[in-house]
């Protein structure tokens, strides 16, 4: 996955899973590595819940100290195996990310320049981790990630 992305606005997030904005806090425009961003899990009751939390599977400020690892991306060949994804990767704890679109670098000119990647028919999609398939108010979910 990328390291860097535009959260889909409140305004258009209930629309799309079903989930209650009104009582959750703001997040940036753009989205890094431990910044607050949105994310859509299952609540107790199996409807849509929305929460802000830290964009990665390990915020930097709870590594021990001297520790220079990233977690901001995981290859579908070794998830399963790496400490920091296998957990939750067996037990199919799911998030989904609501984005407008990634960031990717194209090299295509010779030099690294800044894409936007999204979706052509629609403003809004979202990136899943895990390996069930995403549904929300019953229907499939156009996702980004391993299925």
């Amino acid at each position: 996955m990328c390291v860097n992305y535009k959260p889909t606005p409140k305004s258009m997030i209930t629309a799309l899973t079903g989930a209650d904005t009104s009582a959750t806090p703001d997040w940036p425009e753009e989205t890094w590595q431990d910044y607050a961003a949105p994310a859509v899990r299952a609540g107790l009751d199996g409807e849509p819940e929305l929460i802000v939390a830290t964009y990665g599977m390990m915020p930097r400020r709870k590594l021990q100290a001297g520790l220079q690892i990233s977690t901001m991306n995981a290859r579908a060949e070794t998830i399963a195996e790496k400490r920091s994804y296998a957990g939750p990767w067996h037990q199919a704890q799911t998030c989904l990310l609501p984005m407008q679109w990634f960031y990717e670098p194209n090299y295509e000119s010779g030099r690294a320049q800044r894409w936007a990647i999204g979706m052509a028919d629609d403003p809004a999609l979202g990136h899943r981790h895990g390996r069930r398939p995403a549904f929300l108010r019953g229907r499939p979910v156009a996702c980004l990630g391993r299925g």
